[in-house]
Formats: structure tokens, C-alpha cells, sequence
């Protein structure tokens, strides 16, 4: 989103639910009654403390190649690293009828998407966060999938306001289940700040890329917001990741290694990298990814002396653990970015 930061509040004198809808759609962030209270001057003060502590936040769109590239696992550790490190962040399933967030999560959904769209007029940040599904790794969790009833009322010009709304109040907007370029994808995808185009080192998938990037730059996004992340990168693999990064034309953010085995076994028991495996090569891989759209190191998340002493978790043989000067070392891989984004 490239708007201003300076808030639109819109002024009325009496509540009516189709001009409140106008009036977010148009980009106000707050909508008053002008009945004699004290509301605006309430409504003022918060938007300043706001201002003066926040700022807006960046949405982040992880948008897959192909189907079955990874990108709903790469946004839910993307977005779980985040808030691990202190990062307000909300992870938004936009597939609204068949989305895996909630599931890749093991959470059961709260507040949907739907009903979000018509009480961000009255939502603050906290009532926003505490109507939302939590993960343990501090991520809120928005999506619809448990009131499909209501999915055909999340409509595509609706997107935009409900993303600028959520940047309002996290510091990470993370959303996964854009399909195709249909206008809801498009809505999301022009209000993104930055777009992760996930791939992997096989023929299809880098068709299919070819084939986002030919139409992201007919849509006129600028150089710096859509990077490449390689998902289950192998440095044996018979397709070279630095001619394919050349091929395409855009650059790569980073690299995600592959382990079948260990990857499974997090998304079945509905973990994160970082609570199923913390030390292996792929979580270092998210972390750094993080890490990047950040514009600095996160740590790694540490355990308990108790758990540490007698948890049973092991290192899985092709998995070898990971020495702290490795870990320290950015993504592997041709391009090595270190900007903030």
C-alpha cells in the first residue's frame, strides 16, 4: 500500500451502514457520528497515539507459481517468525472456501473475515486482536473458512480497506490463498507492499513464474516489490538456481532447503519449523527470510532449560543439526539480500 500515512476520518451525522461502507471503501480509517459526545475527540486521541507509536504497517502477499510450490507453509512460518520476534503480525487466508491456514495452525477460527468488514467502523486495535484466532507463537490468525455461509460477502473492492485497516494495527500483514488473478487476488496483490513469488527448481513451476512476472510487470508493480523465494532448494538439483534467478529477471530473497520427511511431520502435527524442528537447515532458511523483509537478525527462538533437559525431539538423520556459525550465515543461494524492506 503506498498511501498516505495521514489518517481519513469521515464525518456524519447520523449512522448509516451504506455511507460507513463508502466511506471505508473510499479510505477512511474511522467513521464518527456527530451526535454531541465526545467520540471524535476520543477517536483523535487514539489515532495519535497510534501515529506517534506505530505507524502503518506492511502487507506482505506470499503468492504461489504453481499449485503445491509450498506457499502456505512458507507464509505461516514467514508470519510465526515474525511474531516470534516481537513483530505484530496477522496472518490472512484469502482462499475462502478451501484455505489451510487454520489447519496448517491446528487453530479453530473466531472472528471471520466477513465479519470483520463490517465492525472495523468500531474496532480498535485491541478489540480487533483479542476477537482473533492466536497461535502460541504470538501470529493472530483472520480467515473465513468456518462460515462459508458468508464468503460471497467479501467482495474484491472491500480488500484494500481491510488491509489498510489490519496495517493500522499490526506491524506484518501476511496473506496466503490469493488463486489466479481474479479481482480479489488483484485487489490484494495491488495493496501489497511486497509480493514473495514461490517457486521451485521444476519446469512448470518456472513457466508458471515466467508467466506472474509477465503480467506483475504489466500491471506496473515497481522493481522492489516482487522478489523470489525458491522453496525445497537442492544445490544437486539438475535445474541451477542462479540461471533460473538470471532467466526470470527478478530477484531472489531467498532460499528454502527441502526435507520432506520434517516438513510433513511439522504441517500433520500443526507446527511451525521453529517448534518442530528449531535447529534445522529449513527453519535457519525461514528465519533469514524473516530476517531480510525485517531488515535484521531475529533470534532464535529459545527453549525452556526443563524442556531442553527432556524433551524427546531429535534431529532427524538427513536433517544434521545446524552450528551457531551457520546459523548466523544468510540464505544460500545466488542472491544474498540484505535491504530492509
Amino acid at each position: 500500500m503506498h498511501g498516505s500515512p495521514v489518517p481519513v476520518l469521515a464525518l456524519a451525522s447520523a449512522k448509516d451502514p451504506d455511507l460507513i461502507l463508502r466511506a471505508m471503501r473510499a479510505g477512511a480509517r474511522e467513521f464518527v457520528v456527530l451526535d454531541g459526545s465526545h467520540e471524535l475527540a476520543r477517536v483523535v486521541e487514539r489515532l495519535l497515539k497510534q501515529g506517534a507509536k506505530d505507524g502503518v504497517g506492511r502487507v506482505i502477499t506470499v503468492f504461489s507459481a504453481k499449485g503445491g510450490s509450498g506457499a502456505t507453509f512458507i507464509a505461516a512460518n514467514l508470519a510465526g517468525m515474525l511474531a516470534e520476534a516481537g513483530q505484530r503480525c496477522v496472518l490472512v487466508d484469502l482462499d475462502l472456501e478451501l484455505g489451510d491456514v487454520q489447519v496448517t495452525l491446528d487453530l479453530s477460527g473466531r472472528m471471520p473475515i466477513s465479519e470483520v468488514l463490517r465492525n472495523m467502523h468500531r474496532m480498535d486495535g485491541e478489540l480487533l486482536r483479542s476477537s482473533l484466532a492466536r497461535h502460541a507463537s504470538g501470529v493472530h490468525v483472520l480467515s473465513q473458512v468456518d462460515h462459508l455461509e458468508e464468503a460471497e460477502q467479501v467482495k474484491a473492492p472491500l480488500v484494500a480497506p481491510l488491509l489498510r485497516f489490519l496495517a493500522t494495527h499490526f506491524d506484518y500483514v501476511v496473506l496466503d490463498g490469493l488463486q489466479g488473478f481474479g479481482d480479489l487476488a488483484l485487489a490484494a496483490l495491488d495493496a501489497s507492499d511486497r509480493i514473495l513469488l514461490v517457486l521451485s527448481q521444476t519446469v512448470p513451476s518456472l513457466k508458471n513464474a515466467q508467466r506472474c512476472l509477465e503480467l506483475f510487470r504489466a500491471f506496473r508493480y515497481d522493481g522492489d516489490k516482487v522478489r523470489l523465494v525458491v522453496n525445497r532448494y537442492q544445490k544437486s538439483d539438475p535445474i541451477d538456481v542462479e540461471a533460473m534467478v538470471d532467466s526470470l529477471g527478478s530477484p531472489a530473497l531467498g532460499l528454502v532447503g527441502n526435507n520432506y520427511g520434517v516438513v510433513t511431520t511439522a504441517i500433520n502435527q500443526g507446527l511451525l519449523m521453529s517448534e518442530s524442528a528449531p535447529r534445522s537447515r529449513i527453519t535457519v532458511d525461514l528465519r533469514n527470510l524473516a530476517a531480510t523483509l525485517v531488515g535484521k537478525p531475529l533470534p532464535e527462538k529459545q527453549r525452556s532449560g526443563f524442556r531442553s533437559l527432556f524433551s524427546s525431539k531429535k534431529t532427524t538423520p538427513d536433517e544434521p543439526r545446524v552450528s551457531a556459525r551457520e546459523a548466523k550465515e544468510p540464505p544460500h543461494g545466488p542472491h544474498r539480500a540484505t535491504e530492509s524492506t
